[in-house]
């Protein structure tokens, strides 16, 4: 019962302890900051999706939560030992939530994430993710792709996405469908 109660606990505060150490970003780019911001950041930076339709309110915002998604990508990057590494930086209402690492097939990828992150917390489906309080990092087990995602601005993306899949309207990005007639 004691070994139960302190592996609950242990995953309960884990992600509290490890706070510090989990990226908020990567370089200059940070969590939830504007494709703008971005772009004077990393001006080599290469757009992958054509610009989405702008609806702007009176306050600068996007119309009605359309999500705008924007990608860009930047390659031969590095993250710590894990060289060259292909990064796309995804933007929905024009803010930074995911950024996605694609540093080649090798299988010491897991080593890295498990080394700084601690033990896979979560397995499902195809991916492999360690929470912490902000940002959750997830493996594809099988291309040993990986990605950091603000927590909160990511679960609202996917809510989001999955709110049109079922209304019918989920397009590309970049690409406006109307709503799909009752």
């Amino acid at each position: 019962m004691i070994a139960l109660l302190s592996l609950f606990l242990s995953v309960l505060v884990a992600p509290t302890l490890l706070a510090a150490e989990w990226p908020e970003g990567y370089g200059k780019a940070r969590f939830r900051m504007s494709i703008q911001e971005f772009e004077k950041a990393y001006p080599e930076a290469r757009r992958l999706t054509a610009p989405p339709p702008r609806k702007e309110s009176a306050e600068g915002h996007d119309h009605e939560g359309e999500l705008g998604l924007v990608v860009y990508g930047l390659e031969g990057q590095s993250l710590d030992e894990l060289s060259p590494c292909d990064l796309q930086f995804r933007f929905a209402w024009n803010q930074l939530y995911e950024i996605d690492f694609d540093c080649g097939r090798d299988p010491g990828i897991l080593a890295y994430l498990e080394n700084r992150f601690g033990k896979i917390r979560k397995r499902q489906g195809m991916g492999e993710y360690w929470y912490g309080e902000k940002t959750v990092v997830s493996l594809n087990p099988r291309s040993y792709t990986f990605a950091f995602v603000d927590r909160e601005l990511g679960t609202a993306v996917t809510n989001q996405l999955l709110a049109e899949i079922l209304q019918g309207r989920a397009g590309s990005p970049g690409e406006k469908k109307e709503p799909a007639a009752p």
